[in-house]
């Protein structure tokens, strides 16, 4: 895993995108947006992380997510796409429970219990993408 990590440290997410590329590769790829408009990609099998951050927010993120020949599974929270369900106090329990792993996730990584982070984040990759089915 490369060392990327250390640059998210106290950042706040304001968005979350999940894709998968399709067979045969079916990497997938998760994507922090950070309300200073830089990202942090996720992705493989096992959750590899990126060296650094992207920068340009969101539609970069998009674009380049498209770029790689991945197919965009989900973005968080769901007011940034075209809502077809309109359970709010749903979705919005689950955008709580899911930033709730979230911080989880980044609690793991600033202790330095990485193979606990990543277990964790591949569940709830796993979760983020059956949502959208």
């Amino acid at each position: 895993m490369k060392d990327g990590l250390k640059y998210i440290i106290g950042k706040k997410i304001t968005s979350i995108i999940v894709a998968r590329k399709e067979p045969p590769d079916q990497r997938s790829h998760v994507f922090f947006i950070f309300s200073d408009e830089s990202s942090f990609e996720f992705w493989g099998p096992n959750f590899s992380c990126v060296s650094g951050l992207y920068y340009g927010g969101i539609e970069y993120a998009i674009n380049y997510t498209r770029s790689l020949g991945a197919k965009i599974i989900n973005i968080y929270p769901k007011n940034l796409i075209p809502e077809t369900a309109k359970n709010h106090t749903r979705e919005k329990a689950a955008r709580i429970r899911t930033l709730e792993r979230l911080s989880y996730i980044l609690e793991c990584v600033a202790l330095d219990y990485l193979g606990e982070a990543k277990t964790e984040l591949l569940s709830l990759s796993n979760l983020l993408c059956s949502d959208s089915q």
